[in-house]
């Protein structure tokens, strides 16, 4: 996530443009004094982070305060679909959970497959680079295969 505070002007006096990028450790996090917000330990532009802030409201510059602040408070406000996405990223974390059941790691043996229809060529993770006849069927390593069965993909059997 990141958070914009723009500069409008373009003189030696103005503040600048500044963004600041978010990892939120805790979902109702309300302010940093809390330790809800997570700051790297190591940057370089960790001092000047710092010293802005605490400096404000006296400093020089407040652009970096003001990303801040602007993150922070549109972070506690639920947003237009939000059920949606916290529903989609549930159901892809138990997807992922579950992929590894469904799928067994590959074997150093070549099996034929059979493409999906309308592909001609196709380049596989091993950098072979394989030209899809007629019938579709081509021989491929087991581990190339094991890549390709959630693009639709099917395995035949050992090649013989």
């Amino acid at each position: 996530m990141q958070s914009w505070d723009t500069a409008n002007k373009s003189t030696e006096l103005s503040d600048y443009s500044v963004y600041t990028t978010w990892g939120v450790k805790h979902a109702q996090t309300a302010m940093i004094e809390n330790g809800f917000v997570s700051i790297p330990q190591n940057a370089p532009w960790l001092a000047e982070y710092l010293h802005e802030m605490t400096v404000f409201p006296n400093g020089k510059h407040d652009d970096q305060v003001d990303s801040t602040a602007q993150f922070l408070d549109w972070f506690k406000k639920p947003f237009p679909g939000q059920n949606i996405f916290e529903l989609y990223r549930r159901e892809h974390e138990l997807k992922r959970q579950r992929e590894p059941e469904k799928r067994k790691p590959p074997r150093p043996v070549n099996v034929r497959v059979k493409a999906p229809p309308g592909i001609g060529a196709v380049q596989t993770s091993s950098g072979r680079h394989i030209t899809i006849g007629v019938d579709g069927i081509v021989e491929m390593s087991e581990a190339d295969a094991f890549y390709l069965t959630p693009c639709g993909w099917t395995i035949l059997g050992d090649a013989t």
